[in-house]
């Protein structure tokens, strides 16, 4: 994978999906700056491509700690794209783990109302409800999100905690 990559980025080294990839795999190495700079050529090609933004923020706020970055990332990008579902709940991941509950409930919701397929911010948001003492619409979303996915254990989990309530 990685020769492929490489002569992909090669022929195309403008192309943001290829460079996107190189991102990935860098910071699969570990190498953090060269997945950060990758990032960066992407998005100074695409400055508003949804994957390139997401990675560089995850990076940011997963390798580097620097949740601040990450945040302003994903508020540039649900300005020029709020309609993604995506954006939102990885906006809300992030949102989550500084303990930001309220405003991942509220992009969570909206990818959820974006996406109502998305058993992944379903089963998220069902957690967060939960922690909150909202049973009811806890259980209701970890219900959904297990019909959505029936392979997603983490929402099984969070079903059969409702259940057993």
């Amino acid at each position: 994978a990685t020769l492929f990559l490489e002569e992909a980025l090669d022929r195309e080294p403008q192309n943001v999906d290829v460079l996107t990839r190189c991102g990935t795999m860098l910071k699969l190495r570990g190498d953090v700056s060269g997945s950060s700079a990758m990032y960066h050529r992407a998005l100074a090609i695409h400055p508003s491509h949804v994957t390139a933004t997401c990675d560089l923020a995850d990076l940011e706020h997963e390798c580097m700690g620097n949740t601040g970055a990450a945040s302003d990332l994903y508020r540039q990008a649900l300005l020029l794209h709020p309609d993604s579902p995506t954006l939102h709940s990885r906006y809300a991941n992030i949102l989550q783990s500084v303990g930001e509950t309220e405003g991942a409930v509220r992009h969570y919701g909206d990818s959820i109302a974006l996406d109502p397929s998305g058993a992944g911010s379903q089963h998220q948001l069902s957690a967060l409800l939960r922690l909150q003492g909202r049973e009811d619409a806890a259980l209701g979303l970890a219900g959904r999100a297990v019909s959505l996915d029936p392979t997603n254990a983490d929402a099984a989990v969070e079903h059969a905690r409702g259940l057993m309530a």
